[in-house]
């Protein structure tokens, strides 16, 4: 997303070698695969760990965590490479919460769990029904960051291609791996859901 608001195109060829030797860290990409030089959605769909470390050091760690709290995200970010890679502690509500400003074209909203209480005289107590979203993120980039995570579940390569459904419904997604598979998260929306899923081991 921070990217695409600098105005890189997606299309944008980057380098998704094995390993990258960055100022002060090394990364890896899962068994140590070389996925050669592809374009950045590309390297997205097989999440590519070079290929985004090099990215956000190229931008700026520090746009990607203006981007990720105005989408939603409430914890402590360290603006630092590793960031956009996972090394920091996020919960799936705060994940689901930004993957839906996403799906919602850019304008966040805060979640919700009641959306109305109503007492036995049938007297609105709490209406949440009619939220006040913000304007987060411009709609194109919400498209184009959109159209960039459905090669996650459409591409023959991608990483989350069990989540495409049967039915025709769009369906856009990524997918996280931590170190020896210890964590396991699937991030994704249709125009209408958002889901963040967390496995551990």
């Amino acid at each position: 997303m921070a990217a695409i608001e600098q105005g890189i195109d997606p299309n944008t060829m980057i380098d998704a070698s094995a390993t990258a030797k960055l100022p002060g860290w090394e990364v890896a990409n899962i068994n140590h695969t070389n996925y050669g030089t592809k374009s950045i959605a590309d390297a997205f769909a097989v999440s590519s760990n070079t290929a985004f470390a090099r990215l956000i050091l190229s931008i700026g760690p520090d746009k990607v965590v203006d981007v990720a709290k105005r989408m939603g995200i409430t914890s402590p970010l360290t603006a630092t490479g590793s960031l956009t890679l996972g090394s920091e502690s996020v919960t799936p509500l705060e994940m689901a919460n930004a993957y839906a400003t996403i799906a919602n074209g850019g304008t966040h909203y805060d979640p919700e769990c009641v959306e109305r209480i109503v007492d036995r005289n049938g007297s609105i107590v709490v209406d949440n029904s009619a939220p006040k979203g913000e304007r987060a993120i411009s709609a194109e980039v919400a498209h184009a960051a959109t159209e960039v995570m459905k090669g996650v579940v459409n591409t023959s390569e991608g990483t989350g291609t069990l989540a495409k459904l049967d039915n025709g419904q769009e369906v856009a997604a990524k997918t996280g791996t931590s170190s020896e598979y210890h964590d396991i998260t699937f991030c994704g929306i249709t125009p209408q859901l958002s889901v963040a899923v967390w496995f551990g081991d």
